[in-house]
């Protein structure tokens, strides 16, 4: 399930009607902006604390172009 699909039923919910939609734009759009920061510019550990998801995700896409 998509992220966005994720929040849409979870607003959509008996908890739903606590939020506007201005306040549900906002969170979606902080949201959006915390997951490209975590995967295009934060560099993880697990990469050796250098390398970037995004990073390691292109080149596993150009290896198997490559194949």
């Amino acid at each position: 399930m998509c992220p966005k699909t994720s929040l849409l039923r979870y607003f959509n919910t008996d908890q739903g009607p606590h939020f506007t939609s201005q306040e549900f734009s906002q969170a979606r759009q902080a949201i959006g902006n915390w997951v490209r920061f975590y995967n295009e510019q934060r560099p993880h550990t697990v990469f050796d604390g250098r390398r970037r998801p995004m990073d390691v995700f292109k080149e596993g896409q150009s290896a198997s172009k490559a194949a």
